[in-house]
């Protein structure tokens, strides 16, 4: 599994409201550069939380939005893998 460290265990209250932007410029950045590869699981949304130090929705925004586009798919329980 690949590991983001951004902003680990800074507090959110006072969350930039373009960070998802970043978060999905930095997830699809890693899959063109090969960081993250097909069928590799991509980072959970706890995981991207720590590392961003961010809300629940704002992780999981930029991720539903890769799997809109075709770069992720979702496996219930299971997380977002590279398509």
């Amino acid at each position: 599994m690949t590991t983001i460290t951004q902003n680990e265990g800074q507090p959110h209250q006072s969350e930039d409201p373009r960070l998802h932007v970043r978060i999905e410029e930095d997830l699809r950045a890693m899959i063109a550069d090969g960081r993250l590869r097909p069928g590799q699981a991509a980072p959970s949304i706890p995981e991207l939380r720590r590392a961003y130090g961010c809300c629940r929705q704002t992780a999981a925004r930029p991720l539903q939005r890769l799997v809109e586009e075709g770069l992720l798919v979702r496996y219930p329980g299971l997380g977002y893998y590279v398509r």
